[in-house]
């Protein structure tokens, strides 16, 4: 390993640095950037017009967690990105996601309870401020190694230690947690800490060049996020009202669990109309998922309103398929995803099969007269 007398993150250039124009480009850049996508889509209805503004904070309150506040490897922390109040870039209900900073010059330790979960995996990433995954290391739920209350210990980095480890390869710096639901309502999530068992490096005080680094690539991440997320629903667009299969590669880009297969589109129905949607059998004891969400990718309020279903929620036809029912009301059959006054949306449906992905869900739109 190298040795670091400082936090790579407080490596910047010398030079002059103002706190003023720092902060006045930050604010010029999510002025500027929210109100080019918000322009883009003066057409939608009151509601997503609503929740763009909202989905706006949501992207700011984000690019602060992730590069202002919850950065610095040599002070790690596992904190959640996404839950019932800020869903996005296809957040699942039926996942929870927790992350750490991490740098690959230091070994880091997880203690914590494995709980129950349907499942869950580690994943060590190189992710960078334009939203993109480089995938490094993976270890699934069935190989942790843990004692009979279902305790457990995970080291991350350095050499291989113990029942239980990850590398830290070149450019790791990111630690991700990735647990799936059946029943998020009474199964138990995975709780931990993390904690650095290494000190190649010491924690420095924050200075102004540490700070105007963490500002500068907080707003690389929202401009950016911002533009790819639309740059998403917008090519959902062409296959509206349908669920086309994503290929492996485009999911992986975006950090996606590479164990499921994904359908993803765009809705869009009126007042008084239901897109109706075929799943095919697929055996109980494999786990699929499918939700709805807003224009910006936003998971919709699965709080309060029944947006999503999977393989344990769901009512299943005498044959074993599936009919889930997007709609503003009741409609009397199948499952139904109220749409919670919207009349266009997007929808993802998540697979974890093995081997080929099932087929292309059949979809039609019916009148609710």
């Amino acid at each position: 390993m190298t040795n670091h007398s400082r936090s790579e993150e407080n490596e910047v250039p010398s030079g002059s640095f103002s706190a003023v124009d720092e902060w006045g480009a930050f604010c010029d850049t999510l002025k500027s950037t929210g109100a080019e996508i918000l322009q883009s889509v003066d057409a939608l209805d009151d509601v997503n017009r609503a929740e763009g503004l909202r989905y706006l904070t949501r992207m700011v309150r984000g690019a602060i967690e992730k590069f202002v506040e919850y950065v610095d490897p040599l002070d790690p922390v596992m904190y959640k990105t996404a839950d019932e109040r800020t869903g996005h870039g296809g957040d699942n209900p039926d996942q929870m996601y927790s992350v750490s900073p991490v740098v690959d010059s230091e070994v880091y330790e997880l203690r914590g309870n494995r709980g129950t979960a349907w499942d869950f995996n580690f994943n060590v990433f190189n992710y960078r401020p334009d939203n993109r995954y480089d995938l490094l290391a993976r270890l699934e739920s069935k190989d942790l190694v843990s004692d009979a209350n279902g305790d457990f210990r995970l080291v991350i980095g350095g050499e291989r230690s113990g029942d239980n480890w990850l590398p830290l390869p070149p450019g790791a710096n990111q630690v991700k947690l990735r647990q799936i639901f059946r029943d998020r309502g009474t199964e138990q999530p995975v709780e931990l800490t993390i904690h650095r068992l290494t000190e190649n490096a010491q924690a420095a005080p924050l200075s102004l060049e540490a700070i105007i680094r963490r500002f500068e690539r907080a707003k690389t991440y929202f401009s950016k996020s911002v533009r790819i997320f639309y740059s998403w629903t917008r090519d959902f667009l062409e296959t509206t009202n349908r669920l086309p299969a994503m290929s492996p590669e485009w999911i992986a880009k975006g950090g996606g669990e590479p164990n499921a297969s994904f359908f993803m589109s765009s809705w869009k129905i009126s007042p008084d109309e239901a897109l109706v949607i075929e799943l095919p059998t697929i055996a109980e004891d494999k786990l699929w998922s499918l939700a709805i969400y807003n224009h910006w990718l936003e998971s919709m309020d699965y709080v309060n309103f029944r947006i999503h279903t999977n393989s344990a929620m769901a009512r299943r036809n005498s044959d074993g398929s599936c009919t889930v029912v997007i709609a503003n009301r009741d409609p009397g059959f199948g499952n139904w995803l109220n749409a919670t006054g919207h009349t266009q949306g997007n929808m993802i449906l998540r697979t974890w099969t093995g081997g080929q992905p099932p087929p292309e869900p059949q979809t039609r739109i019916v009148s609710l007269k």
